[in-house]
């Protein structure tokens, strides 16, 4: 999962890095972490006698409602594909993260338009009509019958709104406060990162609530729980434009960027056309632009070329929302008397990790390093966080392990799976070529394997004095229930149908029904929910000619029959009460005794037993590498940028996951793997190589030391191999 919001925490324009010093950057970076109110020993801030403007609080509780509905979307997004839109996994997964790569490649114009055009005020405003339209759409959509091009298009239009916001708000935030009031400016970055998680946190914790336990349309309600982020978005732009008074609006003073692209574009055609010796090739642009601009780009290209391999470690951070959940989906998240964690809650850890560990990291752990030495500059600590990502995924690659021993291995083509079920009164025999049992009544024998083909079963049974033969026929890597039963005419019979082995890769149970109870006419199996008192009941209903295997949310439920030719609204009687376990496969047995009809649940292939807790050391450790590889890498390219570039620097952040992103995409789209603990040991391994390619790279990179008057480049590497000291103003924390 990205880093809830530090991305935004640091977006900026000209206007803004104009008012601030780079050493000024680091005194922000310090207050963001601590919030000690700008008592930083950089002491660069001045006393400012007034409090915040009152237009700030109008753009801190438009960003709360914002994070609140993007995350909250996004938790259950995953879900919403796989078990609404019945999207598998890997197209799922492929359409999770082309939406996140749009979320952070639109950003890219969104900084275009606001510094060149529009503005940073309307920016904000228009695109965040497009952010609340394609949330309605998403509710709108989730309704029964299914169907994908809305979502779509709501996706599409939700990806451009809140990524042409991101590089905004922050900066419109900082653009309220006067000169005079740096100490107040810097706080206020602490306090919209914690808005931004406070945010993102109460959705991930709610959403799944609203998209589980409220039951609107079959067993769950996707308009209600995309329908509350769409609220919460309409909610953020009533607060900001009820703040619009109040605003200091500035006007856009050009496109920054596209003057960036241009120098590169002059500078490469330059080269091309005239190849003679200067000592750049970006010298060839001077002329069309400034001397000091050039140079400045020179700058922020060695910035970027850092950037390069930094993609791949947001492949595996964003996965948190996608293929982590779904690993979830398939652990046990029952909490006793305290219910049952869903898996798309799951993530709310990490937002909840990062809120607890960054004082943490500030008060206890970066002392213990800067006095270790090690790893105590900015280029190391984001290596570290690569490393402890490596980790996490090696540590969801062995919980997939465990999960996947509790599934059973798959059949081959030369391999049939056989269970025999007695439903007599009495003990029944079953024999083969090749095999024999004695089966208890009402019990299921064991599971067989055998070869494929014809097979001629015997059967008797202690209350009958016949005994039958018969033939089937049955097909390779497939499975079967043979069922012993007696037919109208009391006379043994065995009939063959199709069974269900592999579990739910959603978590669901899988259940089917047998009717043995020629009075009865239809079975549905009903959910009740409670909250006091009984506030809904939803319910699905068999096909009891039909023996196939349905997908239900592992929870309990009442079984109701009708009889022949009753009255579906009034003639429904209750039979019993079963419970569903997690990845469980059951059949459902109805049966006559004594004039009544009784059930029996038989279990196929035994429910998940493996907690979802399992999975929360991974998330300990992949936040620890968040907090060490985000935020350091973004305070790191702020400071290392030219002061006229820091808009360039915060798009090329937010690109880095737009373009982990959609390495997440193609990879499931592809389908690489079959096996998802394979997958998680390929993304370790490269990003292993991945990390090896940064550490070169950041050995070449040369420190920048900012002072006052002048900038110059130390002799020194970046001591990420070397350990030699580096004398600059840089502050490591």
């Amino acid at each position: 999962m990205e880093s809830y919001g530090a991305t935004e925490t640091r977006a900026d324009n000209s206007q803004f890095s104009d008012a601030l010093k780079i050493n000024d950057a680091v005194v922000l970076y310090d207050n963001l972490l601590n919030n000690q109110n700008g008592s930083s020993g950089t002491a660069r801030s001045k006393e400012s006698n007034g409090g915040y403007p009152k237009s700030v609080f109008f753009i801190l509780g438009t960003e709360f409602c914002k994070r609140f509905s993007y995350y909250g979307m996004r938790a259950i997004l995953i879900l919403y594909l796989t078990k609404w839109l019945k999207f598998d996994a890997d197209n799922a997964t492929g359409v999770y993260h082309g939406f996140v790569f749009l979320c952070y490649f639109s950003p890219l114009f969104g900084a275009i338009i606001a510094d060149g055009y529009l503005g940073r005020y309307r920016t904000i405003l228009y695109l965040s009509i497009i952010y609340g339209i394609g949330n309605v759409i998403m509710s709108a959509t989730a309704v029964p019958p299914p169907e994908w091009i809305g979502p779509m298009i709501a996706l599409i239009l939700i990806g451009i709104g809140t990524g042409g916001i991101k590089p905004c708000v922050a900066a419109f935030g900082a653009d309220q406060f006067r000169p005079e009031q740096e100490k107040q400016r810097e706080t206020f970055f602490s306090v919209f990162y914690f808005m931004i998680n406070l945010g993102s946190m109460f959705s991930i914790i709610l959403t799944p609530i609203l998209r589980a336990d409220v039951h609107c349309y079959e067993a769950e309600c996707y308009p209600l729980a995309f329908g509350i982020p769409a609220i919460l978005m309409i909610s953020s732009a009533v607060i900001f434009i009820a703040g619009g008074r109040l605003y200091k609006k500035i006007p856009p003073t050009g496109n920054l960027i596209g003057r960036v692209f241009k120098c590169i574009f002059y500078g490469i055609k330059g080269k091309i056309s005239h190849p003679d010796k200067r000592p750049h090739w970006l010298d060839h642009s001077v002329g069309l632009f400034e001397a000091d601009f050039v140079e400045e780009v020179k700058r922020l290209l060695k910035v970027l070329i850092i950037c390069v391999p930094l993609p791949l470690y947001w492949a595996l951070g964003d996965q948190q929302g996608s293929r982590w959940t779904l690993q979830a989906e398939q652990l046990d998240g029952s909490m006793g008397p305290l219910g049952r964690i869903k898996p798309d809650q799951l993530q709310a850890l990490n937002p909840i990790l990062i809120l607890g560990l960054i004082p943490l990291f500030e008060k206890l752990i970066y002392p213990c390093l800067d006095k270790c030495k090690v790893p105590n500059r900015p280029l190391q600590r984001m290596v570290a966080g690569m490393f402890l990502s490596v980790i996490a995924f090696v540590m969801a690659g062995f919980v997939q392990l465990k999960i996947n021993s509790q599934f059973e291995s798959p059949l081959t083509t030369t391999e049939i799976g056989i269970t025999h079920y007695n439903m007599l009164p009495c003990t029944a025999s079953v024999s083969s070529a090749h095999y024999s049992q004695s089966i208890h009544s009402l019990q299921l024998g064991e599971f067989q394997k055998f070869s494929p083909g014809n097979i001629t079963w015997n059967i008797s049974a202690d209350c009958s004095t016949e005994n039958i033969s018969k033939t089937f026929s049955f097909i390779g890597s497939h499975s079967y229930r043979l069922v012993i039963l007696q037919n109208n005419s009391s006379s043994l019979d065995l009939i063959k149908i199709k069974d269900q082995r592999k579990k739910s890769g959603e978590g669901n149970a899988l259940i089917s029904v047998m009717n043995m109870d020629n009075s009865i006419g239809s079975v549905k199996l009903v959910q009740t929910t409670y909250t006091g008192t009984v506030t809904e009941k939803t319910g699905i209903t068999f096909d009891i000619k039909n023996h196939t295997h349905l997908s239900l949310e592992p929870e309990s439920y009442e079984v109701y029959k009708l009889p022949k030719n009753g009255d579906n609204a009034t003639d429904w009687s209750l039979v019993s009460t079963v419970k569903l376990g997690i990845g469980g496969i059951y059949t459902l047995l109805l049966y006559n005794e004594n004039s009544k009809t009784n059930l029996m649940l038989f279990t196929s292939v035994e429910q998940n037993s493996l907690s979802m807790f399992v999975m929360v050391p991974q998330y300990i450790v992949i936040t620890v590498g968040e907090i060490l590889f985000s935020i350091t890498g973004l305070s790191f390219g702020y400071s290392q940028a030219p002061k006229s570039m820091k808009s360039f620097i915060q798009a090329a952040f937010l690109m880095n996951t737009a373009f982990g992103n959609l390495i997440v995409a193609i990879i499931s789209e592809i389908r690489l793997f079959s096996n998802q603990a394979v997958e998680f040991f390929f993304y370790a391994v490269i990003m292993l190589i991945d990390i090896l390619i940064f550490m070169v790279i950041a050995y070449f990179y040369e420190y920048v030391r900012v002072t006052e008057e002048a900038t110059i480049h130390t002799e020194d590497t970046s001591g990420l191999i070397d350990n030699l000291e580096m004398e600059d103003s840089y502050k490591n924390k």
